[in-house]
């Protein structure tokens, strides 16, 4: 997909987000439906983030999709997405693993990787561990 260096852009995220560069807040689920630019339902959301840049807003988020092996049997799969978007969530690129096909599996466990980082510092898990039995 032309010269866009996900995997770097992601990393950076990374590296920023571990140095307390990068600030990270809650998406609303009232704003789920703007977030994804692709055909999804904004129930099959399940924790996405933001952080603001004079460029932009980024969205790193996570959703799941029910693969049916029969009538009424089937499992969930997570997918982990990336999004790009102005300050009031409006007219997001999308990128999920999809788009980076000979990347797959390293966008996936870049993206699923910072998810996680993010969400341990957005519920400030380690402080909460820490402090579990004080």
């Amino acid at each position: 997909m032309s010269n866009i260096d996900l995997l770097g852009f992601i990393n950076n995220l990374e590296e920023k987000t571990k140095r307390n560069e990068v600030s990270w807040n809650n998406v609303s689920s009232l704003y789920f439906s703007k977030i994804f630019d692709r055909t999804i339902t904004d129930g099959n959301i399940k924790g996405a983030f933001y952080a603001d840049s004079p460029k932009g807003r980024v969205i790193i988020g996570k959703y799941q999709v029910r693969h049916y092996y029969s009538e009424d049997e089937y499992y969930i799969e997570d997918y982990f997405f990336l999004s790009i978007t102005n300050s009031n969530f409006e007219n997001p690129v999308t990128f999920t693993e999809d788009d980076e096909v000979s990347k797959k599996a390293s966008f996936t466990l870049a993206i699923s990787k910072l998810h996680r980082l993010i969400q341990l510092n957005a519920y400030d898990i380690k402080d909460r561990l820490d402090s579990w039995f004080d």
